[in-house]
C-alpha cells in the first residue's frame, strides 16, 4: 500500500510540474507586452496625454511606430484611419493601410473630409 502511495504522490509532482512550467511558458510572453509611455512611443514621455495615447495604442486605435510626433498637427485623414481601426473596419498593426481605413471612414459618415487638419472649436 505504501508503494501504490508513493507512486501516485509522484504522478501528483510530475503533473503539478507539467502544469507549472506550461503556465509559466505561456504567461513569459505576455508579460513581454506591455506598453507604457517609454516602450510604445519613444517622444511621448513628457506629454499630457500620454496615457490616452498608449490605452489607444493597445486597444489597436493608433496603429504602432517608432514614435507619435506629438509636436505634429494630426491630419483628418489619420483622424479618419483611427476611427476606421476603432470601428473595426480594417487591420491596424506597424504598417496599416492608413489610405483604405480612412476611406472606410469616410463611407461609413465616420468623418465629412479626409482634408486638411483635425480640429475642434
Amino acid at each position: 500500500m505504501l508503494r501504490m502511495h508513493r507512486r501516485s504522490h509522484r504522478q501528483g509532482l510530475a503533473t503539478l510540474t507539467l502544469v507549472l512550467a506550461a503556465a509559466l511558458a505561456f504567461a513569459a510572453p505576455a508579460a513581454a507586452h506591455i506598453l507604457n509611455e517609454k516602450s510604445q512611443f519613444a517622444d511621448i514621455e513628457f506629454v499630457d496625454a500620454r496615457f490616452d495615447i498608449v490605452m489607444l495604442s493597445g486597444a489597436g486605435i493608433i496603429p504602432q511606430a517608432p514614435v507619435f510626433l506629438p509636436d505634429d498637427p494630426l491630419t483628418l485623414k489619420d483622424l479618419a484611419a483611427w476611427a476606421a481601426l476603432a470601428h473595426r473596419l480594417g487591420e491596424g498593426g506597424e504598417t496599416p493601410d492608413v489610405d483604405a481605413l480612412a476611406q472606410a471612414a469616410l463611407s461609413q459618415g465616420l468623418v465629412a473630409s479626409l482634408d486638411g487638419e483635425a480640429t475642434y472649436a
